[in-house]
């Protein structure tokens, strides 16, 4: 991480509240794309994990339900070859380039592209939305490559961006969500949005992208794991989250439940369309209600998805699952229904630690679930944790390691996280206690924000002021439990190759009470086992990278494709 101050409030960047002629629409030509999306490359992982890029697709649901001409590009399918991929659409004259950014090494990839779209197509306006344009509209516009800034949900601020370039009637400054900069280079900020964007499925053009299990899986299964959401926000106040930041401008409930027959309809809708054996729900908290839930999975049973199809759900809580509501039966409910996967946030087993993530759970709350949940053995835990937030300690840090311990010993099926380094979010509430409390220093540019980035943190630890050598010694063999301790390099790695699946297994087989005994001193002299798991996990990305065969993502035009499924004419524009 780079020696930066922290970040401030622009003085120029003002609401865009007064009236100017420079926002009202003006006449365009037309041009033969209005908006080319582009999911950038993430990282490390991209050629082990590689889900369907929903932001791109969701953002652009309104734009092609107007009619606009819309394509997509998934980069993560190119090497040094993507320019190759945008040029011809660019130079056929695109109205609009939208790139989706999440904190982290996507911001590097996504300013190459933004770079190299203004260096070579320089009238072609620019727009960034996703996670981390949207908590920091400003000093992402302070970069000369970004034009346009759309926060929180993409879909209408979009469209009405498009209609505005496009010389429709719709004002710049009225565009709610939406943040740019005036000929005199002044930043402006509209009002933000204040409802949940909740689209419908029928609407969703998931056409866009090449969707199939050859291009999206894990560890080039084959399996393609297809993300819907169930319902919309979270209610709680999770420090180290942005959610509550994002979710505080939205007037009424923080948290809406999505119509179960509107649930069960999408499935029903995308199975008609796709091949895919797993479905993952992306929510950020699934059982808010769980009558709700209990009324969709019913419903999937009477209409015999669990005969077709697994579940996994990503946003469930150790309070969930304490409910009165969910009892045995509804826990054997879930297994009848194929529910494998829960991905469960512990985030420490420290009971100080837990207070200052204000995650509103106890340690004793953890285990007993844990046990709970033992007595279901198709139900898979998969408890999430990360390590060196602010307030960390050595001690704390041993506390993490004993709950983990004593969740295998209770639950020998259950999964551990990746354990990794905690990174600063902006707008999280434990970022700015970082900043006031412990003099962290953030970037004070956009491009620094590439540098924070978890995956590549492993590989070196960040320089917190709170880190002591001890610390980072921890967090190194609680990175690497969290990796192979359980049983999840056995489920997760068979699909590889007959040969190095074999080998991977019996080494970690040999390694574990290597590793149990390094945890039970603490002991990380020596680790070159820290430097192997990295060099296993680039070479692992790197084998699949070779025997992947990249190919050019196709998508269809909107004017050839219709939501019912039935080839015809589209509106176009």
């Amino acid at each position: 991480m780079s020696a930066v101050v922290p970040i401030q409030i622009i003085p120029r960047a003002v609401p865009a509240a007064m009236k100017s002629e420079e926002d009202a629409p003006k006449p365009r030509a037309a041009k033969a794309t209005d908006v080319l999306m582009i999911f950038p490359k993430l990282g490390t992982w991209d050629d082990i994990i590689r889900d369907i890029p929903l932001s791109v697709i969701y953002a652009s649901t309104e734009s092609v339900k107007r009619g606009y001409r819309v394509k997509a590009v998934d980069l993560r399918f190119f090497e040094n070859d993507w320019k190759q991929e945008i040029d011809p659409v660019l130079k056929a004259g695109c109205g609009l380039v939208g790139i989706s950014v999440m904190t982290g090494n996507p911001v590097r990839t996504a300013l190459e592209v933004s770079q190299y779209i203004r260096e070579n197509y320089p009238d072609i306006p620019i727009v960034w939305g996703g996670p981390h344009p949207t908590t920091l509209p400003e000093q992402t516009l302070e970069n000369q490559y970004v034009d346009y800034v759309i926060r929180d949900g993409g879909s209408q601020p979009l469209a009405e961006l498009i209609e505005y370039l496009r010389g429709g009637p719709q004002r710049r400054d009225e565009i709610a969500g939406l943040a740019y900069k005036n000929s005199k280079g002044e930043i402006k900020v509209n009002p933000p949005q204040k409802q949940f964007e909740i689209l419908d499925y029928r609407e969703i053009p998931y056409h866009l992208i090449d969707i199939s299990g050859k291009s999206y899986n894990r560890l080039n299964s084959g399996e393609l794991v297809f993300p819907i959401f169930m319902s919309a926000g979270c209610p709680y106040q999770c420090s180290f989250c942005v959610s509550p930041a994002m979710y505080r401008k939205i007037e009424g409930k923080k948290w809406v439940g999505y119509d179960a027959k509107e649930v069960l309809d999408h499935i029903q809708y995308l199975s008609e369309r796709y091949e895919f054996p797993r479905i993952q729900v992306y929510d950020d908290e699934s059982f808010i209600n769980p009558k709700l839930m209990k009324e969709i999975m019913e419903g999937w049973v009477e209409r015999g998805y669990h005969h077709k199809f697994k579940l996994d759900f990503r946003g469930i809580r150790f309070n969930d699952i304490e409910r009165k509501e969910i009892d045995d039966d509804y826990l054997r409910l879930m297994e009848k229904v194929g529910v494998e996967f829960m991905f469960i946030g512990m985030e420490s087993g420290s009971p100080r630690m837990l207070k200052i993530l204000k995650k509103a759970i106890k340690v004793d709350q953890i285990l007993r679930v844990n046990r709970k949940l033992a007595q279901f053995p198709k139900l898979k835990p998969h408890y999430n944790f990360f390590c060196g937030a602010p307030g960390e300690t050595f001690e704390s840090l041993n506390e993490t390691k004993a709950v983990i311990l004593q969740i295998m010993k209770d639950h020998p099926a259950a999964y551990v996280g990746h354990g990794g380094h905690w990174k600063p979010i902006p707008g999280s509430e434990i970022t700015d206690t970082a900043v006031r409390d412990y003099g962290l220093k953030l970037p004070d540019k956009l491009e620094g924000w590439a540098e924070i980035d978890t995956l590549d943190m492993d590989a070196k630890a960040p320089p917190y002021s709170w880190y002591t050598k001890e610390i980072q010694d921890m967090i190194k063999l609680l990175t690497l439990a969290g990796m192979i301790l359980d049983g999840k390099t056995k489920d997760l790695i068979g699909e590889l190759h007959p040969v190095m699946s074999f080998v991977a297994h019996a080494l970690i087989k040999m390694y574990r009470p290597v590793l149990r005994l390094r945890l039970k001193y603490n002991y990380a002299g020596f680790f070159i086992e820290h430097k192997a798991y990295n060099f296993a996990i680039n070479s692992i990305g790197r084998f699949l990278k070779n025997k992947f065969n990249r190919k050019t993502l196709k998508p269809v035009t909107p004017a050839a494709w219709d939501p019912s499924g039935e080839q015809g004419a589209g509106k176009g524009a």
